[in-house]
């Protein structure tokens, strides 16, 4: 999807007049507040003011009418300094002077005030110092025909009196099916209303608007931070680990309670910007999300972003992901609503002479459908999956827009997919610009239509739908079928029902203490031990005891790169059958009498903050605290030496070497923080990004600049810890064969510096499995990324391997599923018991054992 910034600074447009309205009565239609997702973020340069005593009463929900008494009082001066109204305040993209006055109301405030087109303030008095002023000609952005104040200047309003009444339409009437309520809207939509309506703009219903946004939520909401409207504190989404992380958990139960928190957040910050408690743009319930396309090559830049290699893996994730985000209420009424991507065969950036917006994935109907498919049949059969979003590449030479096969007959009536399909963001466009494979705008629109995608992410539809319906090219029941179902996720999210669904959540939802102790865990659950020579991890803790969970699944010991036993085929739930027994109260650690263990931290990785968060992560502050260097430098028991960056992550200069030597020295292990980054968010632009969305790896191979800076500090002779941070797998063979440990972290999130040193210094036991098999260089040589095609098989008479650990036939660095512990666990088959659970040969795991290494 593409990334945009849909800040509104700078865009507002001028209005010649201010619009008298003494006196006036006018009908307002809160249908506008049916508001369920991709919002812009607007910028709120007025923020603070203090909390009024009376906490608001909720706004209105869709089918409601308020009707306002508006007496002006005319135009102040205002800004941070100098406010006019000093009650609580509301931002909203859609505000009107109506919708202000009906918040202020419902407060019980005696002024409304109106300022830079979409914020509103509330007051009990006119501050004395106010001065007024002329300028009040913004539109207001809910209704350009109505002004709300400029450029710090506020339009005031007094007495603000408004009666709501529920709307009588058959759609407003939550007594009667959703079919029947949808059937009724959809009916009384106009041509122009129904495109507006899959035209990714507002819906309108003659006088009645309603917004239709989404959002972004891979590993948490992709939201800028609110403003807490009591205190003025930000309120931050929580940013959960990558799915790659979470993956390499192989716990459902974890996957299935991080969509349960997001969407609680999606629900707290929808019913918080309503009911007043916060400031913000941001306020979705149908989301991108979540990106269940497979690492087919660990080249591919947005691997960071997916699940997995393995289709059936990916498919569990899609599952308990969606199955949490669309769990439903005692009416059946959804918590939130997930558009997985990008369906189907998208595997590249910008490689091979193609880019995405270009590429046809040529590939085999049995490739289709035994790997890029499985995880959205998943989805559709086990989790319910409500929409879907159509890739930039083509199949087999038609775009995925406007695949009518694929979409129609395997999506919709084969899976059983009812629900709606949304263009990545310029698609449909380029079914014509980039596939060529229209050659005007109406064939352009019936193609995608046709082809199933219902709603446009861009200007496609807006700008051309009309004429292609007049002149005949597209059926107008192309469109309403179309506008159907876009608006079946708002019933289904119950926003047009008198009692709102999810309304318990709020404020004190969004970044809980909950949601944090879930993000670390979660961290720490899908940490991998690659390597622990001579058992060199933990550094610090006691020998532990590990809980027997007997039975928690099949699964044989392997043997892996580093010649430890892991337990690769453990059973999904609990990692590996095991849970940690706490450490007792008052336990030495292994250096008892010793003093403090003297570390140094080194690398460019160590003391990451926002690219511990990858990509498609919202504002966040809490991270900045717990980077590596952070959550080391809180431990009593450790000395924190020497924290030396060494190198940035790709160019050439190794003036930091000596410094990172001189650290090494001091200290009795360096950790040595390394891998890949996807250069998004602020702690950037050091480096041009390694792996994201638009940019592919050319290499499989670590940045030569950090083999070197590890070589360097190996060779002080100093115990050597190498923590990687990346995606896509790396062929880091030099880092493998020669530091006695690596742990793999992937981007782990908010608290990843405080997940990576509570499994470094032993409070908890690595249990990660790899998710994706760590290829040699040798697989990226002899494979083109625009490859498709699983199986071994000949280009021009030449060998090419397999992908993924289900066909490729080289030696893996380490393959799929591999990962140490701390312990050495041992599984024993027994006979088959009455109702427990069987492998294929009629086997059950009746025993386990673990003993401290």
């Amino acid at each position: 999807t593409a990334q945009t910034n849909n800040s509104h600074s700078g865009q507002l447009n001028k209005m010649a007049a201010l619009v008298g309205l003494q006196g006036t009565s006018l009908s307002l239609s809160l249908l506008a507040l049916l508001a369920f997702g991709m919002g812009s973020s607007l910028p709120n340069p007025h923020q603070g003011g203090v909390a009024m005593a009376a906490k608001a009463a909720a706004v209105p929900f869709p089918c409601t009418e308020t009707t306002c008494i508006k007496t002006p009082i005319g135009c102040y001066s205002d800004n941070n300094l100098a406010r006019t109204l000093t009650g609580r305040n509301l931002t909203d993209n859609a505000m009107n002077i109506d919708k202000c006055m009906q918040f202020c109301s419902s407060l019980g405030a005696k002024y409304a005030g109106v300022e830079f087109g979409y914020q509103c303030f509330c007051g009990n008095t006119i501050a004395a110092a106010a001065k007024p002023s002329t300028g009040c000609t913004m539109p207001c952005k809910g209704n350009a025909s109505q002004t709300c104040g400029g450029t710090e200047r506020i339009n005031v309003y007094q007495n603000p009196s408004c009666t709501t009444k529920r709307l009588s339409f058959p759609f407003c009437n939550n007594t009667l099916s959703v079919e029947t309520r949808l059937a009724d809207l959809v009916s009384r939509l106009s041509l122009q209303e129904r495109i507006l309506c899959v035209g990714s703009r507002t819906c309108q219903y003659g006088q009645y608007n309603f917004g239709m946004q989404w959002a972004e939520s891979l590993h948490g909401l992709r939201y800028p931070c609110a403003q807490n409207v009591a205190t003025g504190e930000p309120v931050c989404a929580t940013s959960f680990p990558h799915a790659t992380l979470l993956a390499a958990s192989f716990n459902r139960s974890l996957w299935h309670a991080v969509g349960d928190a997001i969407s609680t957040e999606a629900r707290a910050f929808y019913n918080s910007h309503y009911d007043g408690s916060i400031n913000t743009g941001r306020f979705a319930l149908s989301f991108w999300a979540p990106d269940i396309n497979l690492q087919h090559d660990p080249r591919w830049g947005r691997n960071l972003e997916v699940p997995s290699e393995c289709p059936f893996l990916t498919g569990e994730y899609a599952r308990q992901y969606v199955g949490s985000m669309q769990q439903v209420d005692s009416r059946g009424r959804r918590k939130t609503i997930c558009n997985a991507k990008h369906f189907s065969a998208y595997q590249l950036e910008n490689a091979d002479g193609v880019t995405r917006q270009t590429v046809s994935a040529n590939t085999t109907a049995q490739d289709l459908a035994e790997t890029y498919w499985q995880a959205f049949r998943t989805a559709v059969k086990a989790a319910q999956l409500k929409g879907v979003m159509c890739s930039y590449n083509a199949v087999n030479g038609i775009p995925s827009c406007a695949h009518d096969y694929n979409t129609n007959a395997v999506l919709r009536e084969s899976f059983g997919m009812d629900g709606m399909v949304v263009s990545d963001c310029g698609a449909v466009n380029n079914i014509k610009a980039t596939h060529h494979y229209t050659s005007t705008n109406n064939a352009t629109c019936l193609a995608a239509l046709k082809g199933g995608t219902d709603l446009n992410c861009g200007t496609f539809y807006n700008t051309n739908l009309e004429a292609s319906v007049k002149d005949g090219t597209v059926p107008a029941s192309l469109v309403e079928q179309a506008s159907s179902r876009v608006l079946r996720q708002a019933f289904e999210l119950g926003m047009f029902d008198a009692e709102p669904p999810f309304a318990q959540y709020g404020v004190a939802d969004i970044d809980s203490q909950a949601h944090r102790a879930l993000a670390l865990d979660a961290a720490k659950q899908g940490i991998v031990l690659l390597k622990n020579d001579n058992n060199l991890l933990p550094l610090l803790a006691p020998k532990k005891i590990l809980k027997q969970n007997a039975g928690a699944g099949a699964g044989a010991g392997t043997t892996g790169a580093a010649g430890s036993s892991s337990t690769a085929g453990a059973a999904v739930g609990s990692p590996a059958g095991f849970t940690d027994s706490p450490i007792p109260s008052g336990s030495s650690s292994s250096r008892t009498g010793a003093g403090a263990l003297k570390v140094a931290l080194i690398g460019p990785h160590m003391n990451s903050s926002t690219y511990m968060l990858a990509n498609y992560y919202g504002d966040n502050q809490l991270v900045f605290d717990h980077t590596p260097l952070a959550a080391f430098g809180r431990r009593p028991e450790v000395e924190v030496v020497g924290a030396v960056e060494g190198c940035n992550f790709t160019s050439n200069d190794t003036s930091q070497f000596a410094a990172a030597r001189e650290a090494a020295g001091k200290a009795d292990v360096a950790l040595v923080f390394i891998g890949l980054h996807s250069w998004q968010g602020p702690q950037g632009p050091g480096d041009p990004a390694l792996e994201r969305e638009g940019v592919d790896r050319a290499v499989l191979t670590l940045p030569p600049v950090q083999t070197q800076l590890v070589q360097q500090v190996v060779a002080t002779g100093t115990k050597v810890v190498a923590v990687l941070f990346n995606g896509g797998a790396v062929d880091a063979s030099w880092v493998y064969n020669n530091v006695p440990a690596v742990l793999e972290s992937y981007y782990p999130g908010e608290l990843g510096g405080d997940a990576v040193a509570d499994i470094v210094l032993g409070d908890r036991s690595p249990a990660g499995r790899l998710v994706a098999t760590v290829m040699p260089q040798s697989f990226a040589d002899a494979r083109n990324l625009s490859d498709t095609t699983m199986r071994p098989h000949t280009v021009d008479k030449v060998g090419v391997p397999g992908a993924t650990y289900r066909f490729y036939n080289g030696k893996p660095l380490f393959p799929f599923g591999f990962g140490l512990s701390y312990a050495t666990v041992a599984f024993s088959w027994g006979a088959l018991g009455a109702g427990a659970d069987a492998d294929a040969a009629g086997h059950a795991a009746t025993t386990t054992t673990a003993t401290a290494t």
